[in-house]
């Protein structure tokens, strides 16, 4: 994947770490261990595996807009917990 990204745009300037998934249980009170170590898995699993991944090619690269986003969005009872 990021080869190909190099091979198509010449370099990589950011990358977002923007996805991931959330628990069955609507309530932190609610949730199950074994749910717990799901989420956590795959999320910060996510992100550290892609920022591994292109992580070298960028420093490599480096050019002075290189940067990194990681971030994920929270609904909470109706709010938005970032």
């Amino acid at each position: 994947m990021v080869a190909e990204a190099v091979s198509e745009l010449g370099q990589i300037d950011i990358l977002v770490n923007n996805a991931g998934i959330s628990a069955q249980a609507s309530k932190i009170a609610e949730m199950s261990l074994e749910d717990w170590d799901r989420v956590m898995s795959v999320n910060l699993r996510g992100v550290f595996l892609c920022t591994r991944a292109v992580l070298p090619i960028m420093v490599y690269l480096a050019s002075d807009a290189s940067s990194f986003v990681t971030g994920q969005i929270f609904i909470v009872d109706g709010g938005i917990c970032v």
